[in-house]
C-alpha cells in the first residue's frame, strides 16, 4: 500500500509540473500570437496608408506616438528605479531590525539563564541554612 501510495505522489508530483510546463508554454505561445498580431495589424495601417497617400501625415503621427512613448519609458523606468530603491532600503530595514531582534532574543536567554543559576543558588543557600 506504501509503495503504490508512493507511486501515485510520485506521478501526481510529475504531472502538476508536466502542467505547469504547459501552462507556462501556452503563456509565451500567447505572447508571441499577440505580438504577431499586432505586427501585422501595424503593417496593414501602413500599407493602407501608403495605398491612400497620407504617408508624411501618418509618418508625423507615428513619430508623435514614439515620442510619448519614449517618454513615458523614462519615466516608467524612474519609477522602477525608485521602487527598487525602496525595496533595497526595506530589505536592510529588515535585515537590521532581525539582528536586532536577534540580539535581544540572545539577551533574554542569557539574563534568563543567570536568573535561573541565581534562583537555584538562592534556593541552595535556604537548603543549607535549613539544615
Amino acid at each position: 500500500f506504501n509503495a503504490t501510495f508512493r507511486d501515485f505522489q510520485a506521478k501526481k508530483i510529475e504531472a502538476e509540473s508536466d502542467l505547469r510546463k504547459a501552462r507556462e508554454e501556452r503563456r509565451a505561445a500567447e505572447d508571441r500570437v499577440a505580438a504577431l498580431e499586432a505586427k501585422q495589424t501595424d503593417l496593414e495601417e501602413l500599407l493602407g496608408t501608403l495605398k491612400r497617400g497620407q504617408g508624411a501625415q501618418k509618418a508625423h503621427e507615428w513619430h508623435q506616438r514614439m515620442s510619448e512613448m519614449r517618454l513615458e519609458g523614462l519615466q516608467l523606468k524612474t519609477d522602477l528605479a525608485r521602487q527598487l530603491e525602496n525595496v533595497r532600503h526595506l530589505e536592510d530595514l529588515m535585515r537590521t531590525r532581525n539582528m536586532t531582534i536577534a540580539e535581544l532574543e540572545t539577551a533574554i536567554a542569557s539574563k534568563t539563564k543567570v536568573h535561573e543559576e541565581q534562583q537555584l543558588e538562592w534556593e541552595r543557600r535556604e537548603i543549607e541554612l535549613e539544615s
